[in-house]
């Protein structure tokens, strides 16, 4: 009888200590995923590390830089450019399909390193379209004739264009140094300590209950409840103020990263069109008179804290319908900056080379400018561009400016 009793016993504990077991690893386990729950939520303000201009825009050459400044959006983005006085209506909009089907919540981020590296990878797919107004010094139908002096003389048939300039492309990334959406450490300490914080702020309201309903002086009572009112206060506002530090960290942590090696790869197109005849809402009367593609390839490399060197390749096919030419052109451009997250200076210089004569021929640019972040959303990129010719005289120094702004 004792050792049936004994075996009971035994039998009971087990069974005791394997809930206990089972409860306090699912108690974890809900820990974790609350932990997880609020990392990615915070860490959603936290994929890009720079604001790009859209590289529907890099094909028509009205970006400040011409050598694009590689990075990786997850939002929804509107550009706006000009490059003269007036305030010419260039709008560009970009944004990540992929993304957006898989990462757009952070319910869904929180499952980001989980995900195969092929679907990482195409999340970064980024599409945008753009529309300008464009070069009117276009090469058109031409009329040769002698002079009395018995020399070649040239006449332009038409040369009153009024060109509306529309791009798309497609860019995705092939490499990035950093991804904070697989680096699960950035909160860590911060959200063990909100956690620890949180659950003594509750255990102390817990005790100020109890010490309250034992209490039968007035006095004492009184400024028990007044503690209590304090405590849960702070309970109140524990989550306000630790979503402000974490997106204070957020904010180190970009501009500790600012400067992250990337590589690029892009495509897209460009049409322009003459829009004389035609109006806003009414498009019969358009009339294309040139197309370009692209293909480029451009790469950055951060030294130190505050230097950032960029490089582009880009081979473009251009046809101007006009006079049915066809020619094909390399782009390299080379584009050193200097700063940090909020504000940096570039200089770069940019120049083609064309295939047809083999030798470096066209306008090669010089510019000089700069980004300023103002806030998470938005950013001011501006520059003087300086073009030269074949024989290295100046042609024209023109100012260009572009607003970038995250829809969040």
């Amino acid at each position: 009888m004792v050792q049936y009793l004994k075996l009971k016993s035994l039998i009971c504990f087990t069974i005791q200590l394997v809930t206990l077991l089972f409860f306090a690893q699912h108690t974890i386990a809900q820990a974790e995923n609350q932990l997880e729950e609020q990392t990615a939520n915070y860490l959603s303000y936290a994929p890009e590390f720079s604001i790009p201009v859209s590289p529907a825009f890099d094909l028509l050459g009205v970006n400040p830089c011409l050598v694009p400044k590689p990075s990786n959006l997850r939002n929804f983005k509107v550009d706006w450019s000009f490059k003269s006085y007036g305030l010419t209506p260039n709008l560009a909009i970009q944004t990540q399909p992929i993304n957006e089907i898989y990462f757009n919540t952070p319910s869904k981020l929180k499952n980001y390193y989980k995900k195969s590296n092929f679907l990482k990878r195409m999340s970064s797919l980024d599409l945008s379209a753009g529309t300008v107004d464009g070069n009117t010094e276009l090469e058109t139908k031409t009329l040769t004739f002698k002079d009395i002096e018995g020399n070649d003389s040239i006449v332009n048939i038409e040369n009153n264009w009024r060109i509306r300039s529309f791009s798309y492309a497609a860019k995705i990334n092939l490499y990035k140094q950093y991804e904070p959406l697989d680096d699960k450490l950035i909160f860590k300490n911060v959200i063990r300590e909100y956690s620890d914080k949180k659950a003594a702020l509750k255990d102390q309201i817990i005790q100020q209950k109890k010490a309250i309903a034992q209490t039968s002086d007035m006095e004492e009572k009184s400024q028990l409840k007044e503690e209590l009112k304090s405590y849960e206060m702070e309970l109140n506002g524990l989550d306000d103020a630790y979503i402000i530090r974490m997106k204070k960290i957020v904010d180190l942590y970009k501009a500790e990263k600012w400067n992250a090696s990337y590589i690029d790869l892009a495509f897209g197109q460009a049409y322009d069109f003459d829009s004389r005849d035609s109006s806003l809402l009414k498009f019969k009367n358009l009339h294309k008179v040139r197309n370009l593609w692209g293909l480029w390839i451009n790469g950055s490399r951060g030294f130190g804290k505050n230097i950032l060197l960029s490089g582009v390749a880009r081979l473009t096919g251009d046809k101007n319908i006009l006079i049915n030419e066809k020619y094909y052109q390399l782009d390299c451009g080379l584009n050193f900056r200097y700063g940090n997250y909020r504000y940096n200076f570039f200089t770069e210089i940019f120049s083609p080379v064309n295939f047809n004569q083999g030798v470096f021929d066209g306008s090669k640019f010089v510019s000089f400018g700069g980004d300023w972040r103002f806030s998470r959303n938005v950013i001011l990129n501006y520059a003087m561009r300086a073009s030269f010719d074949d024989a290295g005289k100046l042609e024209n120094i023109i100012p260009v400016v572009s607003v970038s702004c995250i829809m969040r």
